[in-house]
């Protein structure tokens, strides 16, 4: 179980406490995290937020990238306290249909 949670899984992914930690450090500290869920065999991390706006979304999507993760935003819709956006966070290479 610590491989599949740690720094690298048997399949070379890179794992479910990386992605978050990555994920963490990136938000901004009005974000809200709404929910997380974790898919092992696509190595996917799934994030419902509320996120201040549309230009934090855009930041946040490209130190994603930066940081080598592929983000897919499934969806995203003004709300009364912000955006709230869907996310598939995935290391680059897997996502967006690999």
């Amino acid at each position: 179980m610590q491989a599949r949670l740690g720094d690298r899984d048997s399949d070379g992914g890179v794992g479910f406490i990386n992605q978050l930690g990555v994920l963490g450090t990136e938000l901004n500290p009005a974000t809200s995290v709404m929910s997380l869920s974790y898919t092992d065999e696509r190595d996917e991390l799934a994030a419902d937020l509320m996120i201040p706006g549309y230009e934090e979304l855009d930041r946040l999507k490209q130190s994603l990238d930066a940081k080598g993760l592929a983000v897919d935003i499934t969806s995203a819709e003004q709300q009364e306290r912000g955006v709230r956006a869907r996310l598939r966070i995935s290391p680059s290479g897997r996502g967006q249909g690999a």
